[in-house]
């Protein structure tokens, strides 16, 4: 799925169903990233991916007259980073949404922040399992392993609308 495209599903799944006020307010879409530190080689080319993809969405109109906005945060390519990065975004920048691929440790060590802001994350790295969390959604499936989730449009109990 293209990048544009998976963007695109993923803030459709997240007003589906949700009763929100047409308005020219973005929905912010969180992206955590190892600006710094080993991912630091792959990260430039996550935020330019990211950039082109909201670009193209916004000109076509964004998602349900909305425009989309990214808010980066460097987690620094580790656990205690990623803290801090999911913090950030979740508490101070509000955003609506995350989206990112982490290690399994920095989405380990995010999860609880996930969970207390009850903001939808979508994890697009290879998923190993055992991280069960009802905001937490997987685009990807995992051979062999009873463990497995793909997308999905429930809405996990008291989540964060975008209104």
């Amino acid at each position: 799925m293209r990048l544009p495209t998976l963007i695109s599903t993923v803030a459709s799944v997240l007003l589906a169903g949700s009763a929100f006020a047409q308005s020219g307010d973005p929905i912010l879409i969180g992206v955590p990233v190892g600006l710094s530190g080993a991912n630091s080689v792959v990260a430039p080319s996550v935020v330019q991916s990211a950039e082109l993809a909201v670009e193209e969405i916004n000109a076509a109109g964004g998602v349900l007259g909305r425009p989309l906005e990214l808010v980066i945060a460097d987690d620094a390519s580790g656990a205690a980073g990623a803290q801090k990065a999911f913090d950030s975004l979740v508490f101070q920048k509000e955003v609506n949404v995350l989206i990112s691929m982490e290690t399994s440790a920095a989405r380990n060590a995010g999860l609880p922040i996930v969970s207390k802001g009850k903001v939808p994350y979508i994890y697009t790295s290879f998923y190993e399992g055992r991280s069960c969390n009802p905001y937490l959604y997987v685009n990807a499936w995992v051979p062999n392993s009873k463990f497995r989730q793909s997308w999905t449009t429930s809405k996990p109990k008291g989540r964060r609308s975008i209104s």
